[in-house]
């Protein structure tokens, strides 16, 4: 496209110029002849003349009001004219604006498009190892694409994000963790060592509440195989040897003859039990109607 500089050039209108006509005397007049309206009474006999009165009124209003409209357009024609012209060659303009629009806008993409090949291959000659850990799209950052952004810093943003992986690589080991790969994926997907610190906090933490819970449970379930269920003749065996202390001794015999004969009997005797078996032997006590206290 030249160069040609292209402006609208108007020749101003100094004075819009009057018309002339009779409106003011018009006017004049009408405001004195027209007073004795203002409070009339029509009658039965001046009904004719008010009618008459009436129609020549409305007669002046309408040519007055034709005139006016007729002057306007007279006067507005040469606007509406170039108003007309005018729309026609923005509309010129706007067409061609957009086109040329499009076509720039498909150059800078071609641009954009071109750099960010300049950047993958940037990104392929510094990433160095990490190509599948930290992929160009995890990293890739918009601005890179535009033209007052250099290649150079691009260049040095992949290296320190480079960099910056093979230290926090180094510190995630030397934590020494036995989580160590938990917290390099944590690493990975985050990219920031104080998140991966967070989370060897959050595993160590979880470890230690579940061995906690497990080894609870296994107390718990220890205790209920280790329950054993008391016989009546084991019964009988313990109340036998608590009443072998007693000044007046029964025999065997007539401790099972009370025991079959439910002869209720008050004997004082210690056991040395887990808490789950003390229960155990309570709840066959309970079943069993032997009542039972503190001495």
């Amino acid at each position: 496209m030249s160069k040609t500089k292209f402006e609208l050039v108007v020749s101003p209108i100094e004075q819009i110029p009057s018309l002339t006509s009779n409106i003011d005397e018009l006017k004049s007049v009408l405001e004195v002849s027209l007073k004795k309206y203002q409070n009339l009474v029509v009658t039965e006999d001046a009904i004719s003349d008010a009618k008459s009165d009436r129609a020549n009124l409305n007669k002046l209003k309408k040519s007055i009001a034709d005139e006016r409209i007729a002057q306007k357009k007279m006067f507005l024609a040469p606007f509406e004219e170039f108003e007309t012209k005018c729309k026609e060659v923005e509309k010129l303009i706007n067409d061609t604006s957009s086109s040329i629009d499009v076509q720039i806008k498909a150059f800078d993409e071609m641009e954009k498009e071109a750099k960010r090949k300049e950047i993958e291959f940037i990104y392929i000659q510094n990433i160095g190892d990490y190509s599948k850990l930290i992929p160009l799209a995890k990293i890739y950052d918009s601005k890179w694409e535009n033209k007052t952004f250099k290649l150079k810093d691009v260049e040095d943003a992949i290296k320190y994000i480079k960099g910056s992986a093979d230290i926090h690589l180094k510190q995630i080991e030397e934590l020494g963790s036995e989580f160590t790969q938990q917290l390099k994926d944590k690493y990975f997907e985050t990219l920031d060592i104080t998140s991966v610190l967070a989370e060897n906090t959050r595993l160590i933490q979880q470890k230690k509440y579940l061995e906690e819970l497990k080894a609870k449970e296994e107390a718990e379930r220890a205790a209920r195989e280790n329950v054993q269920p008391v016989t009546r003749k084991q019964l009988a065996g313990m109340v036998a040897e608590a009443i072998s202390e007693m000044d007046n001794e029964p025999s065997e015999e007539e401790v099972d003859e009370m025991l079959a004969d439910q002869e209720t009997i008050s004997i004082v005797f210690r056991v040395e039990c887990t808490r789950e078996q003390l229960k155990a032997l309570g709840k066959y006590m309970q079943e069993n109607g032997i009542r039972y206290g503190r001495a």
